[in-house]
Order: structure tokens, then C-alpha cells, then sequence
């Protein structure tokens, strides 16, 4: 039987806790790329970051996890925005 999922605080990171394995959030990619959690959305909405991030299933909901793979997926297209628009 799953148990819900829980938000856990491990030092400074909020982490999603599903049956004991644990999932990057918005707010790690924020941090990785030195930008809001809000500027990361604004990203995904307007298609600088293209590529979706993996989801795990929970019951009804599907929660977005931020992957090493996924990141560094991501980090190319932020890069590639940033040399087409001019930005160092």
C-alpha cells in the first residue's frame, strides 16, 4: 500500500517523498540554475526549456521531478536561449 506523498526538509532543500525515494522539485532546478522557481516556470511556459521534465504518478496526481537528467537536458536549452538572445 503507498503512502502519500510528503514534503520533507533535508537542510535547506524541500524534497516530494514517495514510499521512501525522494524527488527533486521546481525549487532544486531553481537553485541549480541560480534563478526563482517562478523564473523557471516562466521558461517552461514561454519554451526557452522545451523539454518536459519526467513525472511520477501518485494515485490521480503526477508530480514534475527535476532529474540530473533532466536538468542537464534543460541546461543546454537555457544555454542555446541565452547565446540566440545576445545574453553572456
Amino acid at each position: 500500500m503507498r503512502t502519500s506523498p510528503t514534503l520533507k526538509c533535508l537542510g535547506a532543500n524541500l524534497v516530494i517523498a514517495i514510499d521512501g525515494k525522494t524527488y527533486p522539485t521546481i525549487v532544486d532546478a531553481a537553485k541549480h540554475w541560480k534563478v526563482s522557481a517562478k523564473t523557471v516556470r516562466e521558461w517552461r511556459k514561454r519554451g526557452v526549456i522545451t523539454s518536459k521534465p519526467p513525472r511520477v504518478s501518485f494515485g490521480l496526481r503526477k508530480i514534475d521531478v527535476y532529474s540530473a537528467e533532466y536538468l542537464a537536458r534543460a541546461t543546454k536549452e537555457i544555454e542555446q536561449f541565452r547565446r540566440l538572445k545576445g545574453d553572456d
